[in-house]
């Protein structure tokens, strides 16, 4: 059963109600593209798990708290409290202590800090479906020779149309040419219809993301194609680059 279900869909199917988010769940979309070995994120490797907070504990009947899950997925689409989150699990004193959320709280560790990673993830596949109505969406998405190895963060399957959403979160400065370049080589692995570059960063500004863009400049798509040409296009406030 694909992971949203969790949040979307429990249980079965009422009468003359399909399971849209597992009919065309993202596994055998890209299985049926010829790709093999694909492995989804899972829950317990995010920060929705009794090792991170035992207020994510199950029953004994092995039954989620559905409300506490619900409560923290709704407050973590919020930044601000994505953030405090954020800055829990790092050790990070940006957010004083008295602003910090006391209903959910993560020690500073290694480990959160990669559920933290899996738990924006989990989200954004969340939104895909729930508020930009996706047929279904995964996140952490593992396949068999996929470049640069790792997983894809989140894709999303819109009218049987791919779309593959690569996630950073944390400082822009931090995210090289190297980056850029494998964002761009797994695009054309994966060849979906769009690949969006996320980013869910603290501060910044937009000269900062102007020089992120150009970045991009004389990096390869493909062994053919290379980016020759950057052009930004301003009217009024507003920029198109």
């Amino acid at each position: 059963m694909a992971t949203l279900n969790h949040f979307l869909l429990r249980g079965k199917p009422a009468k003359r109600r399909l399971n849209i988010i597992d009919i065309f769940n993202i596994e055998d979309l890209l299985l049926q593209r010829g790709f093999e070995d694909v492995t989804e994120g899972v829950m317990e490797r995010t920060l929705l798990d009794s090792k991170a907070n035992p207020r994510f504990s199950r029953d004994i009947n092995n039954t989620p708290n559905y409300e506490v899950s619900d409560d923290f997925i709704e407050k973590f689409k919020q930044r601000e409290f994505r953030l405090r989150i954020r800055n829990m699990v790092f050790g990070s004193s940006n957010v004083p202590s008295e602003k910090q959320p006391v209903d959910f709280s993560f020690e500073a560790s290694s480990s959160n800090q990669k559920r933290y990673s899996n738990t924006v993830e989990l989200v954004f596949a969340y939104l895909c479906v729930k508020e930009l109505r996706a047929l279904s969406a995964s996140y952490g998405v593992k396949i068999a020779n996929a470049p640069s190895g790792g997983d894809f963060d989140c894709l999303a399957n819109f009218q049987n149309s791919l779309f593959h959403f690569e996630i950073k979160s944390g400082d822009i400065k931090n995210i090289n040419k190297k980056v850029l370049q494998c964002f761009l080589d797994r695009h054309n692995f994966l060849s979906p219809n769009a690949s969006v570059l996320f980013l869910d960063y603290q501060g910044g500004s937009k000269t900062q993301i102007d020089n992120l863009i150009l970045r991009f400049s004389n990096l390869k798509i493909g062994n053919i194609r290379t980016v020759t040409e950057i052009t930004k296009i301003i009217k009024g406030i507003k920029n198109f680059i």
